[in-house]
């Protein structure tokens, strides 16, 4: 059996991943950051500092919810040659997230990219309208990072040779007006979405969140056992797309401002 480490308790997904990765990689130990809840699923034991914590570990998950800490809490695993899960989003700027993946055996993926209906939409190549996501510009893990990533990676999944027509927030929804291979589309970071959904041509998908996890564990296993499961560009290339939405996020509302 693997034995896998976790950083971060706060995360719903270290009890999903707990209770789905399978008996021949499971994760044992849990490190709690100072803020983190001191409440672990049962079989995993709890580590309160890093003294040790990685000792006879086959792999870590970094499962904390700020990517803007990511680096600085992957790079020392991947330091001592460990392979490294970390959770969306892998970071919050391009330098780091290339950072990452030069130092080491690293992955990181949205658990929505692996659901048989996203496949299926990335196969056929199916014009989309809309993609609409969570996401909060105001939420205290990095704003439209945490979550908004998932709509990153969904277009960077979808569609090739992605540019951007257009940005804008209005009452807290980040749309951004994208173009590719398969024409014009939307992805929306909305902080009243409850679900991740996908509109297109054929139809409209509710992606399932708690199947997504199955998928998303058995690539992990997948991982840990020596595959790559995704490449450093299919890790890059959401990180530089909403990077890049951001700035121009950024420039809009500085000129607005001058101009008011």
């Amino acid at each position: 059996m693997l034995k896998l480490g976790a950083i971060g308790t706060a995360s719903s997904h270290l009890a999903h991943f707990a209770r789905e990765l399978a008996a021949d990689a499971r994760i044992v130990r849990a490190l709690a950051l100072p803020s983190d809840p001191r409440i672990v699923p049962a079989g995993i034991e709890l580590c309160e500092t890093a003294e040790g914590f990685a000792d006879n570990l086959d792999g870590i998950l970094v499962l904390t919810r700020d990517g803007r800490n990511h680096a600085a809490e992957a790079l020392p695993y991947l330091a001592q040659g460990l392979p490294v899960f970390v959770d969306k989003p892998l970071a919050c700027d391009l330098i780091s997230a290339e950072q990452m993946v030069r130092a080491g055996r690293v992955t990181s993926f949205s658990v929505l990219r692996f659901l048989p209906e996203v496949e299926e939409l990335a196969r056929g190549g199916v014009q989309l309208r809309e993609i609409r996501v969570p996401g909060n510009g105001a939420g205290p893990h990095a704003g439209f990072w945490f979550l908004g990533i998932h709509g990153a990676e969904l277009a960077s999944t979808l569609v090739a040779q992605l540019r951007i027509e257009a940005v804008g927030v209005e009452g807290g929804v980040l749309t951004a007006r994208l173009n590719g291979g398969t024409g014009p589309f939307a992805v929306v970071l909305d902080p009243a979405a409850s679900g991740y959904e996908i509109g297109h041509a054929g139809g409209h998908e509710v992606l399932d969140v708690e199947a997504a996890y199955r998928h998303g564990a058995s690539q992990l296993e997948r991982f840990f056992a020596g595959e790559d499961v995704v490449s450093a560009a299919e890790m890059l290339a959401p990180i530089a797309l909403l990077e890049d939405v951001l700035t121009r996020v950024r420039a809009r509302s500085t000129r607005t401002s001058t101009l008011v």
